[in-house]
């Protein structure tokens, strides 16, 4: 029995449909991550100090690898400071799709 890829699914809240298009498309260019699914928009509802806010985002959800999470998590950092960021692992999936997820992440030199 093969052993699956160790893959993980980084989760985002983007505020601006543009700049989540252009970090999917961005992500994926640089190997980041082998997939970006961007949908939205979508009513947040969070609390600010003692304020309760709605905000219209945009959910971002990359299909990456366990070694490539932490360069995707900072490149999405860097790019929207403010983003509410999830990393959670994949613990099955289909073996032919995790694969593809591991072929299309660039491991760093």
């Amino acid at each position: 029995m093969t052993e699956e890829p160790a893959c993980c699914r980084v989760r985002a809240a983007v505020g601006d449909p543009d700049r989540a298009a252009a970090l999917a498309r961005d992500a994926v260019a640089a190997g980041l991550a082998a997939a970006v699914r961007v949908g939205g928009p979508v009513a947040t509802t969070y609390r600010d100090g003692d304020a309760i806010r709605v905000a219209r985002e945009w959910e971002w959800v990359a299909d990456t690898t366990e070694e490539a999470y932490p360069r995707l998590v900072a490149y999405v950092r860097t790019a929207q400071p403010d983003a509410a960021i999830v990393v959670t692992p994949i613990l099955t999936g289909d073996p032919e799709y995790l694969a593809r997820v591991e072929a299309g992440t660039v491991r760093p030199l």
